[in-house]
């Protein structure tokens, strides 16, 4: 009986090493297998992040572009200009009717007086 006993213990032992709690071999392996994954995808976020730095430093830094864009996205108008619009009802995103983004963005367009927040069109003429 004693013979049995000291190599079932090991036995268990090995076994909770190998396969068993947080840091089993077979845990320890996951852990490279998704480290090595990540470490694939870093470039790629790392440039993602540049763009958008690049891009958050333009929008910043220059009234042309900050005025495009709500040209673009958020379909402001100047004074006097008339917009046309025309868009599919089916394919049109749930953040162009998002009051909370759209508010944001006209404050910020309003405080820099480039471009009137207070004409929008196609929209029924209310902001």
């Amino acid at each position: 009986m004693k013979r049995l006993v000291f190599p079932g213990v090991i036995g268990v032992a090995l076994y909770f090493v190998v396969a068993g709690g947080e840091y089993s071999l077979l845990e320890g392996r996951r852990a490279e297998k998704e480290l090595e994954v990540r470490q694939q995808e870093l470039p790629v976020v790392r440039r993602e992040i540049d763009s958008l730095r690049a891009r958050i430093d333009s929008l910043e830094h220059s009234d042309e572009v900050l005025e495009r864009v709500a040209r673009e996205r958020y379909g402001f108008i100047r004074d006097g200009e008339v917009l046309y619009r025309l868009t599919d009802t089916e394919a049109e995103p749930e953040s162009a009717h998002d009051p909370a983004r759209r508010s944001v963005f006209e404050r910020l367009l309003g405080s820099l007086g480039r471009v009137s927040g207070d004409r929008r069109g196609g929209d029924g003429g209310t902001p």
